[in-house]
């Protein structure tokens, strides 16, 4: 390496961990939002544990994907405003709407899903709070 090159800093291992399960999160958005069930629980840890608003609980993978699809996904939209990762731990801040209620912004649902990660980044938790008017 000369001296005029810098070299890229290195991500902590906690911070590599946040990282990709930022990317995760994101990712599993689109995969809700387009109904890929498959897609869904490709990042789902097999000790998953997510729970629906009302208290619905669905454990590993393929069922943790299939209840939040059939819950959430399909032509439904998740437009996400912020991903904030602490620790273990990440949050996410956006807005839901059925595809009959995206002309309607009073028909949109803010939400705010709560997810714990694996030292992989995987999901392992995940929990949706929304506003109830």
């Amino acid at each position: 390496m000369t001296s005029h090159q810098t070299r890229k800093p290195e991500l902590a291992p906690g911070a590599r961990v946040q990282a990709t399960g930022q990317e995760h999160a994101r990712l599993f958005y689109h995969y809700l939002d387009t109904n890929d069930q498959d897609g869904c629980a490709s990042l789902v840890d097999t000790d998953a544990r997510f729970t629906l608003p009302g208290g619905r609980v669905a454990r590993g993978p393929e069922e943790a994907a299939r209840m939040v699809c059939v819950r959430f996904g399909g032509e439904r939209s998740h437009r996400l405003h912020r991903v904030i990762a602490q620790g273990d731990g990440l949050a996410v801040t956006g807005r839901h709407a059925a595809p009959e209620d995206k002309s309607d912004p009073t028909l949109q649902t803010d939400f705010v899903d709560v997810f714990t990660i694996t030292e992989h980044g995987l999901l392992l938790s995940w929990r949706r709070f929304h506003s109830v008017d």
